[in-house]
């Protein structure tokens, strides 16, 4: 009996290993472009704003050392990939204004930061893991879903593959 204990104990915690910082790919989760969430000034911003452009939405915590790690790769995707037309969007989930916005001062981000009421939180499926970065099309489908701290290399390749495929489609059209 012990060693069944064990033996589910270790696997639980092998495919916790596993799923950090892989491509869980296409998502079933949908979001709305209807979906507004509040900014540190406390103003309400919509999803939508962010379409007809390729969104980088990476949801993270003030507590996760993964998120906070992984917070320079965004700003570095922001920065090369603003004038290609792709927008990072940072949400905050299960985090309290304050710490947020010391967080923000602290990692010097420049890209926007929203913030997740828990209810809204419930639209990503399961957080048990974060960070976690979804890929949306200019049309709001998430075309990539990312679970755990992912490097700038991971993310660019993607993105260039998208930036490919839509100057290809557009050359058809």
């Amino acid at each position: 009996m012990r060693i069944k204990k064990y033996s589910l104990l270790i696997i639980l915690l092998l495919a916790t290993v596993w799923m950090s910082g892989n491509v869980v790919g296409q998502s079933n989760i949908q979001v709305n472009a209807s979906l507004k969430f509040k900014n540190l000034q406390n103003d309400l911003v919509e999803l939508k704003n962010y379409t007809g452009q390729i969104t980088i939405i990476n949801l993270w915590s003030t507590w996760s050392a993964s998120c906070v790690k992984e917070m320079p790769v965004m700003e570095r995707i922001h920065q090369d990939y603003y004038a290609q037309n792709v927008k990072v969007v940072g949400i905050a989930v299960f985090s309290d204004n304050k710490k947020i916005g010391q967080m923000l001062r602290l990692t010097k981000v420049s890209y926007p930061v929203l913030i997740a009421s828990k209810d809204q939180v419930k639209v990503f499926g399961n957080l048990s893991i974060i960070p976690q970065t979804f890929i949306l099309d200019a049309n709001g489908n998430v075309l990539d879903h990312f679970v755990g701290s992912q490097s700038f290399n991971k993310l660019s390749r993607v993105i260039d593959r998208l930036i490919e495929s839509q100057t290809l489609s557009k050359n058809l059209n």
